[in-house]
């Protein structure tokens, strides 16, 4: 008897540890994870996932970014149209450039001709910059711009205009 009633009470200490502490208390005696453990490790691995699938989201966007912005060069030169890097015409107006394209309507080595294509573009609408050189000359650009597809569709618009020559190019910064 007394052998029995040692028996129940080991019993029922056992069920009232397991009742007061859970599973987590039998867990942490066989060196498992807790509940707590696990929930933190979830929250973790959900960050984690959201981190990689922006990431994710971010490398498309960029390829797309890419992949359009070509399209739109491609189609500049489609339209018979050069697109020339600005270190090429002169360092310091690559440093200079505050946009990352321009069209260019004209060089002038007489600045009253610069003057007049840059009136008659304004007068017409559009956004215009004088460029003078060190050498006298003077560029006149117009619809500048860090989006190649705005350059886009201002050129398809620049060059059924009166003033647009047509050796019209476009300036790029890189």
């Amino acid at each position: 008897m007394k052998k029995n009633s040692t028996i129940l009470k080991t019993i029922l200490l056992v069920s009232l540890v397991v009742t007061v502490s859970g599973c987590d208390f039998l867990r942490s005696l066989v060196g498992r994870p807790t509940s707590a453990e696990i929930a933190e490790k979830k929250i973790l691995m959900e960050m984690e996932n959201r981190i990689a699938k922006a990431r994710e989201d971010s490398i498309a966007l960029a390829n797309r970014t890419v992949a359009d912005a070509s399209a739109y060069v491609d189609s500049i030169m489609k339209c018979g149209v050069s697109i020339v890097p600005a270190q090429i015409i002169s360092h310091t107006l690559a440093k200079e450039l505050k946009f990352g394209y321009c069209i260019v309507i004209g060089t002038f080595v007489e600045p009253e001709n610069a003057e007049n294509l840059t009136l008659r573009a304004k007068n017409a609408g559009y956004e215009v910059l004088k460029y003078p050189y060190r050498n006298g000359n003077a560029s006149v650009f117009v619809s500048p711009s860090d989006d190649v597809s705005a350059v886009y569709k201002a050129l398809k618009k620049v060059l059924k205009e009166d003033f647009c020559p047509p050796d019209v190019w476009v300036l790029a910064k890189k």
